[in-house]
């Protein structure tokens, strides 16, 4: 499965329009191939809930159009390469991995809106306090895990429904009316 899974990750790198990748909730383990920092175009990575191990490699810092990097939920471990602080990131998540050492100052100096890291020591606690404060959760999902897209589908379907059954007894309503008026006209006659 290790070498399925690091063949599959080497041959994204023919891949050099790669703008997204999605690779979440996959079970994948073994370490993150370095190439994936030749995909110049890739905007959005996702390899959470996996069991990556190894560090980060320092190619991430290559990917200057990235925006989003999501690692939490691995194995990963070892020091947060300071070549990240490179990227114009505006979501960074590493949390509950195995990271040793603080955090890089040139992330830190990095002005990512929402950056998502375990508390590796004091220096750093400024940086949780500050998540903490802001409102983080204005992604795909709101604060109780549902989709906006999901409701707002979901409230104009039950609008449509209502619609429909006002137009059927509407209509309904305007048959039996010139049914009666028809039996009124035919009796007058």
């Amino acid at each position: 499965m290790v070498c399925m899974v690091v063949q599959f990750l080497l041959n994204l790198e023919n891949l050099t329009r790669l703008v997204y990748l999605d690779l979440s909730d996959q079970g994948y383990h073994g370490s993150l191939p370095s190439e994936l920092g030749n995909l110049s175009n890739l905007q959005y990575i996702y390899l959470s809930n996996n069991a990556f191990t190894g560090s980060i490699p320092s190619e991430f810092g290559n990917l200057l159009k990235l925006e989003i990097l999501s690692l939490r939920d691995n194995l990963l471990s070892g020091f947060i390469p300071p070549e990240l602080g490179r990227l114009n990131l505006e979501y960074l998540d590493i949390r509950n991995n195995g990271f040793s050492g603080s955090i890089p100052q040139e992330i830190l100096n990095n002005n990512i809106s929402k950056f998502f890291h375990d508390n590796y020591n004091d220096k750093n606690k400024q940086v949780v306090e500050k998540e903490e404060k802001n409102d983080l959760n204005k992604d795909a999902k709101s604060d109780n895990g549902t989709n906006p897209f999901l409701i707002i589908a979901i409230v104009f379907g039950i609008i449509s429904i209502i619609l429909t059954i006002l137009i059927f007894l509407v209509l309904r309503k305007n048959r039996d009316l010139k049914k009666k008026n028809n039996e009124r006209i035919a009796f007058l006659l």
